[in-house]
């Protein structure tokens, strides 16, 4: 579930955003905000630096089961500059997904993240790129689905 950000609201580094793309606005994407107007972002082997400074990212016990490769992901949970704590997935630390150049994020522009790092399309494609802030329209804060049933209903917040 979503609650739409006020006119002048910023979306925040960490939040679980909504954003409509393409141009057209005909598909919505939710992805984490990892990057603000004029951060630096890069990766390195699996690792998001944030103007120079690696996010902290710890496994979570259990192992993520997927049908979308043989090998399962592992759960981390990674944590923003501000403290900010959410989980993610991950296959593998190596490829151009995981080793990128340096990103300059552009005045009123968002870098954004999917959870599951290894197969998302998110702003190192350059399909999606860097998102305009008025593409941002909502910020998730609640589970509505997932596999794990414990899960629904949880504060993203």
């Amino acid at each position: 579930m979503t609650k739409r950000y006020a006119s002048r609201e910023a979306p925040q580094r960490g939040d679980l955003a909504v954003f409509h793309f393409p141009p057209d606005r005909s598909i919505d994407y939710f992805k984490r905000v990892v990057g603000l107007p004029g951060d630096r972002i890069q990766l390195r082997g699996g690792i998001v630096y944030v103007n120079g400074t690696p996010l902290a990212r710890e496994p979570v016990a259990g192992v993520f089961q997927s049908k979308w490769t043989g090998k399962p992901p592992i759960q981390y949970v990674e944590t923003m500059p501000e403290g900010r704590r959410y989980r993610i997935a991950k296959v593998e630390d190596t490829g151009w997904r995981n080793d990128t150049s340096e990103f300059v994020v552009p005045p009123d522009r968002y870098f954004m993240l999917g959870d599951n790092r290894d197969y998302s399309v998110d702003s190192r494609d350059r399909e999606i790129g860097f998102v305009a802030r008025d593409d941002i329209v909502a910020r998730a804060y609640v589970v509505y689905w997932s596999a794990d049933h414990s899960r629904i209903t949880t504060s993203l917040e």
